[in-house]
C-alpha cells in the first residue's frame, strides 16, 4: 500500500532561517526578534525555554592520510575557527583528549575559516 501524504498550507506563515552562532539566537530570542531557535547549546538564562529536540554525531574531519589523530597531529594541523567552535570543541576534544582539558585550544593554530553556510546550502540546491 502507498503512503497518502495529505499537504496543508499556511499562506499567512512566514518561515525565514539564518544561519548564526548560538549566542546570536538566544539573544534574538530574548530580544523578540525571533520565535524559535535551534542551537547546539543548552540556554542557561531562565527567560528562555528550551527542550532537547535531537541529538547530531560530531565528527573529527582530518586529511585521509591521518588514520588516527592524536594531539600532537591535531595541534599541527590546525584549526578552522568560528562563533561556536569553542563550544564543539569542549564537546568533541574535550571528551577524546585529555590534553584538551589542560591546554582548551591554545597551541592549536587557526588554520582557516568556514565557508559562509548560506553559500554552502545554495550548492547543496543547485547541485
Amino acid at each position: 500500500m502507498v503512503g497518502v501524504c495529505r499537504v496543508v498550507t499556511y499562506p499567512a506563515l512566514a518561515i525565514n532561517y539564518r544561519f548564526a552562532p548560538n549566542s546570536d539566537i538566544q539573544n534574538a530570542i530574548l530580544n523578540n526578534t525571533i520565535d524559535i531557535g535551534l542551537t547546539t547549546d543548552c540556554p542557561v538564562d531562565p527567560d528562555i525555554q528550551s527542550e532537547p529536540i535531537g541529538e547530531e554525531s560530531l565528527l573529527l574531519v582530518t586529511p585521509r592520510n591521518i588514520e588516527t589523530p592524536n594531539w600532537k597531529t591535531l595541534c599541527q594541523l590546525g584549526f578552522i575557527d568560528h562563533p561556536d567552535a569553542r563550544h564543539h570543541a569542549e564537546l568533541l576534544l574535550g571528551a577524546n583528549f585529555e590534553q584538551y582539558q589542560a591546554a582548551q585550544l591554545r597551541p592549536i593554530k587557526q588554520s582557516g575559516f568556514p565557508i559562509k553556510l548560506d553559500s554552502f546550502c545554495y550548492l547543496f540546491r543547485v547541485g
